[in-house]
This record gives structure tokens, C-alpha cells and sequence, in this order.
């Protein structure tokens, strides 16, 4: 019992003090973040005049095609997240239970 106890006060001082969860998060964060660094310091790395280049042929038409993308896709997600809701909410099915749980899960899960 002394054990248990013991280890558990010395978990919650470390937890207390802040200083292994906060480099955990920070070395993940670092991992996570790894790939967008490389790609902006490879961006960085060429010359200007390619640069102008991209920007001025390439970067439009590709952000224009991201914003129709990005639109498109909040439309379809919203309309099924909330004909979906409506069903679960005005409808009594087999297995609605399940359904109102499985809703709810994107909202859990961090993305």
C-alpha cells in the first residue's frame, strides 16, 4: 500500500511541475512539424527569380483550386453532418442509439 501510495504522489509532483509533459508535447509538436519545416526551408532555398515565376503562373491557379476545394467539401460535409442529425433527432430507426454515438465522435477525436 506504502508503494502505490508513494508512486502516486511522486507522479502527481512531475505532473505537477510541468516540465515532462510539456517537453513530451513539445518533442511531438517538433515531429509533427518536421515535414513543413523541410518544405519551407527547400522553398527558401532557391532564387528569387523562380520564386516570381511560381508565383505569378502556378500559385494562383492552385490556391483558386484549394478554395473551390476547400468550399466544396465544407458544403458536402455540412450537408450530410446535418441531414444526418436531423434524421437521428425527428426518426426513431433500429439502432439510433449507436448512430447519435458515432455522431458524436468526430467531435472527440481531435483531427
Amino acid at each position: 500500500m506504502e508503494k502505490s501510495t508513494a508512486k502516486s504522489i511522486k507522479t502527481t509532483a512531475i505532473l505537477k511541475n510541468g516540465r515532462w509533459p510539456t517537453f513530451g508535447v513539445s518533442l511531438v509538436a517538433l515531429l509533427v512539424g518536421m515535414p513543413i519545416i523541410a518544405l519551407i526551408v527547400m522553398a527558401a532555398g532557391g532564387d528569387l527569380q523562380s520564386l516570381i515565376s511560381l508565383s505569378s503562373t502556378v500559385l494562383p491557379k492552385a490556391a483558386w483550386t484549394t478554395l473551390l476545394l476547400l468550399i466544396g467539401l465544407a458544403i458536402v460535409a455540412g450537408s450530410i453532418g446535418a441531414i444526418s442529425a436531423w434524421l437521428t433527432c425527428f426518426f426513431e430507426f433500429p439502432g439510433r442509439k449507436i448512430f447519435t454515438w458515432a455522431l458524436m465522435l468526430p467531435l472527440a477525436v481531435p483531427t
